[in-house]
């Protein structure tokens, strides 16, 4: 190295044009394999010849499509999950309450007043037209407690908002 540095100091650029050639070579030779290593593709090969997503989109679009609408759905699910885990977690913190006690908060069971006010409103609705109170009345009890529950989180969450999501 002292050598390397005398010799620039005596302005012999020999050394300095060898090391960089060399320095070039090795990065010529290093940056395909890393490429390709790191390379989303996937790659199937028949009789030695490789073929890749791109072969089947001039072989076969209807499956590539199918492809990318499957990826695209899978990405969009799996940022929507992280989105909403994100806001759970940002609104317990901002509450001092943990996730749980804000996702499952204590809701009383509706009395049979309340249910059986529901029943008499949308008895002649499609949905329950021809069925007895006694029928629906676990249906009623159900969709009157996931009401409450909404009713109780939205304050929670009015700070937060998932602006948009792209797969």
């Amino acid at each position: 190295m002292q050598d390397i540095i005398e010799k620039l100091k005596a302005r012999e650029f020999r050394p300095l044009f060898i090391l960089s050639a060399v320095f070039f070579i090795y990065i010529l030779l290093t940056i395909f394999p890393l490429v390709t290593y790191f390379s989303s593709d996937g790659v199937v090969q028949i009789n030695g010849k490789n073929y890749t997503i791109k072969d089947v989109e001039k072989d076969n679009p209807r499956i590539a499509r199918k492809f990318y609408a499957e990826t695209n759905d899978r990405l969009y699910r799996v940022l929507s999950e992280f989105a909403s885990k994100k806001v759970v977690s940002l609104a317990a913190k901002e509450r001092n309450v943990s996730e749980k006690d804000l996702l499952e908060p204590s809701i009383q069971s509706p009395s049979i007043e309340e249910m059986r006010a529901v029943y008499e409103q949308y008895k002649n609705s499609p949905a329950l037209q021809g069925k007895s109170f006694d029928q629906v009345k676990t249906e009623i009890e159900n969709h009157l407690v996931s009401q409450k529950r909404r009713k109780r989180e939205m304050p929670f969450f009015p700070n937060f908002a998932i602006d948009t999501i792209f797969p």
